[in-house]
């Protein structure tokens, strides 16, 4: 199977790990029009301090949130 993501932000970044983790044989495609993948989320230097940017954050109680992040 051949499976093209359309975007490559957290979204299309997420669902491209869990097609891959559960169907290694299906051909996966992620198409980004920036010049790098992420989205909204960025890591960037700044006078010597890194910086997490995002559109968002999210509260690590959300249960759903955490098992994504063990997952990956």
């Amino acid at each position: 199977m051949q499976i093209a993501i359309i975007a490559g932000g957290i979204s299309g970044l997420a669902t491209a790990f869990y097609l891959k983790k559960y169907s290694e044989t299906t051909a996966v495609t992620l198409y980004e029009s920036q010049n790098e993948f992420g989205g909204k989320l960025k890591t960037i230097e700044r006078s010597g301090f890194r910086v997490e940017m995002g559109a968002s954050g999210f509260c690590e109680g959300d249960l759903e949130i955490a098992a994504f992040i063990k997952d990956a």
